[in-house]
């Protein structure tokens, strides 16, 4: 199962920083989360993908169903933390010149 892989690379993203000892390092484990938020992502399409294979093909879609807001939810915190390190560099870059 694709999900299962999700989630243990989630699981060692979060744990990746602290193994290095780099949880200081705020470059380093912003990087990190903008890889936990390409997961998401990705874990919210699985989702999507296995709830749709089960429709029938003439069948109205259920995106009010509590798997599909679930999956929303997931893919709206990925592309939040697929945005944190370009926010962190951008504020570097305006803080350098303060």
């Amino acid at each position: 199962r694709p999900e299962a892989g999700c989630y243990m690379l989630l699981a060692w993203c979060l744990w990746h920083p602290f193994m290095y000892r780099q949880q200081t390092n705020w470059e380093f484990v912003l990087e990190t989360l903008t890889i936990q938020g390409g997961l998401l992502i990705l874990l919210s399409h699985f989702m999507l993908f296995r709830s749709n294979a089960k429709q029938p093909l003439l069948g109205g879609n259920k995106s009010d169903s509590p798997l599909h807001k679930r999956a929303n939810q997931l893919q709206a915190v990925g592309r939040m933390l697929i945005v944190s390190i370009f926010l962190y560099y951008a504020f570097q870059k305006v803080h350098s010149y303060a």
